[in-house]
């Protein structure tokens, strides 16, 4: 029969009790021992211990056990500050939110305005007395801007008459180019925009085409005034008396105020060169 087992030395007790841990891999990929485990796990409890020595609630003689077991009132601690910590972090975290990322004001609505006030205010008509005196028929030409909206009547490079216009508006524009006045109509009428009326003269339907709106029973076609007509082109464009808006509005023709276009008509011939330019 053999000898009983010595007993093993105190400092040898650890290494038996526990049970064999396998090797494990850090997040490096660098491999640990069970024994680096184990130091890199008591390395964790020090400030603890520092903590219970601190407060004499360790043992005079210890060993790891005791360690261990002092250790978890101060861990519990720990972790109750953690958690009040955390908490009060995510009670600030909106505030703070709110205060970096807050909603910009809202700006207030622009006042709009009337379509009146929207309407460019053009020049009034300018009148050289003195070259108006001197100019003749045979002397006179005329040219358009349409990008200023103004009409010019000429006397050599001299500016005799500079007056407000309405040319034709983008779906009808007003042709561009050299032209010569064809015809002369103090009271034309349109034969293509107009009203349709009743025989009693009244307007059933405004601004029509003939061309392209068919009368209601018991209605005719009844011409726009166009006085101080001027004829351009075979088509009817030409300069008259018209509504000025402020821009280009009309149906391809040269609208003018009624004193321009009078002093337009006195001083032109038929024949009188027009220069339409952009």
């Amino acid at each position: 029969m053999s000898e009983p087992t010595a007993l093993q030395p105190p400092e040898n007790r650890w290494e038996q009790e526990q049970p064999a841990r396998p090797t494990r891999l850090s997040v490096a990929g660098v491999r640990h021992s069970p024994e680096r485990a184990e130091i890199a796990r008591l390395w964790h409890t020090i400030p603890a211990f520092a903590e219970a020595a601190r407060k004499n609630l360790l043992p005079r003689t210890f060993s790891r056990y005791p360690l261990r077991t002092a250790a978890r009132p101060a861990s519990v601690t720990a972790r109750f500050f953690q958690f009040t910590a955390l908490a009060f972090l995510v009670t600030l975290a909106p505030s703070v939110a709110q205060a970096q990322y807050a909603r910009p004001t809202p700006r207030p609505n622009p006042t709009l305005r009337r379509a009146n006030d929207l309407i460019h205010r053009q020049e009034p008509i300018n009148v050289s007395p003195r070259l108006l005196e001197r100019l003749t028929p045979d002397k006179a030409r005329i040219r358009v801007s349409i990008s200023k909206q103004r009409a010019y009547l000429l006397l050599g490079d001299e500016v005799v008459i500079d007056s407000p216009i309405s040319s034709g508006k983008r779906a009808r524009p007003t042709p561009t180019g050299s032209f010569h006045v064809l015809e002369k109509d103090k009271g034309h009428h349109s034969s293509v925009y107009g009203d349709f009326r009743d025989g009693a003269g009244r307007i059933v339907r405004r601004g029509v085409s003939s061309r392209i709106d068919s009368a209601p029973s018991g209605t005719h076609f009844v011409g726009a005034e166009m006085t101080w007509f001027m004829r351009l082109t075979d088509d009817g464009v030409g300069m008259h008396v018209g509504f000025l808006p402020g821009y280009a509005a009309s149906h391809g023709c040269i609208r003018m105020p009624s004193a321009a276009a009078e002093m337009f008509f006195n001083h032109v011939k038929v024949g009188t060169p027009v220069v339409v330019a952009d």
